[in-house]
């Protein structure tokens, strides 16, 4: 495998990384806003529903992250060990790639913010379950004025 053709796919990774993360933020915002709009007959049973198909949702996305995160993380090893087999120009310019190349973030960092934003999701899912009360009433937003 070539030197350049390693750099892209590392970069292609950095990509699906990026997708996954917009699928996940685009899953989550918009159970949360159908939630926000349900309206209250069944909505417990609507929250827990929705609780069990998201954490489905949430593990699958964390496992598809986690390998995007050990692939470019091999990639990192494969492309700083690299070794250029021609002039002294390409082993100058691979080395400058090498330079700009991170290392990604351990998969356990990703693991534990993917488990912290599951849960602030979920809870956000059993707050507005219980923050509407039936009728309309019961929030300081539809507390009546006097007059």
């Amino acid at each position: 495998m070539k030197f350049n053709e390693l750099v892209t796919m590392y970069f292609e990774r950095f990509n699906a990384m990026q997708t996954l993360w917009g699928i996940y933020i685009t899953i989550a915002l918009g159970l949360l806003a159908f939630f926000g709009t349900a309206s209250r007959p069944r909505k417990t049973f609507l929250a827990v529903v929705m609780s069990i198909g998201f954490a489905a949702f949430a593990v699958v996305n964390v496992m598809a992250l986690s390998y995007v995160v050990e692939t470019r993380t091999q990639l990192y090893g494969i492309i700083q060990s690299y070794r250029a087999a021609g002039a002294k120009d390409e082993a100058a310019v691979m080395d400058q790639v090498k330079a700009t190349v991170t290392p990604m973030y351990p998969v356990w960092g990703l693991i534990l913010f993917h488990a912290v934003a599951d849960c602030g999701v979920l809870a956000s899912f059993w707050i507005l379950n219980r923050e509407k009360s039936p009728g309309g009433g019961g929030g300081a937003a539809s507390a009546r004025l006097p007059g």
